[in-house]
């Protein structure tokens, strides 16, 4: 027997490679996974989104604040609402909203004499109030740009917010230090 092969014997294909690098890439499988160099923090921390910004309770405590216990408490839910304070202009605004609607319905509470009648003085705190609370939602919402999303701490926490609300409503109906809160 002779040592050559028959070319038509079917022995494989016959494959030829030109150097060292094309034959491992023949030799290598056509799916070998990713790169770990692909999967570094710093490529990943591009494409992921950061979570969305989530206020620590309900915006909508803001006014009902202002409405249960005043204008202060309003001002204080205002400023801790985002969980985090708004820079100090904001902050001082908020302040001075408060201060001049609690100036406004302690100065009608301690009167000796009633401005227009007992029920028109009464209505007049309850509209510094209303008007207050709606200026304070307004200005988190639209000036300090407040997130209105909240997340299930967000739910719990205002949960817990709105019964001490009312609680210090109900509770402090027939006591003075409600009106010393401007109430």
């Amino acid at each position: 027997m002779s040592d050559t092969k028959n070319p038509n014997e079917d022995s494989g294909p016959q494959v030829i490679y030109e150097d060292d690098v094309e034959r491992q890439w023949s030799e290598a499988s056509s799916i070998q996974g990713v790169d770990p160099s692909l999967l570094h923090e710093r490529i990943r921390r591009h494409v992921a989104e950061p979570p969305p910004r989530t206020a620590s309770f309900s915006p909508i405590l803001i006014p009902y604040g202002a409405i249960m216990a005043g204008p202060i408490i309003g001002a204080l839910l205002t400023l801790f609402a985002d969980g985090d304070p708004p820079p100090a202009r904001q902050a001082v605004s908020v302040l001075g909203l408060g201060a001049t609607a609690w100036v406004i319905n302690f100065g009608l509470a301690t009167m000796e004499q009633p401005l227009l009648s007992a029920g028109g003085d009464a209505a007049l705190r309850l509209g510094v109030l209303f008007i207050s609370g709606a200026l304070f939602w307004a200005l988190y919402g639209y000036w300090i740009k407040g997130s209105r999303r909240f997340d299930q701490k967000g739910l719990t926490n205002s949960a817990i917010i709105f019964i001490a609300l009312s609680a210090l409503f109900w509770i402090g109906r027939d006591a003075t230090w409600l009106t010393w809160l401007g109430r």
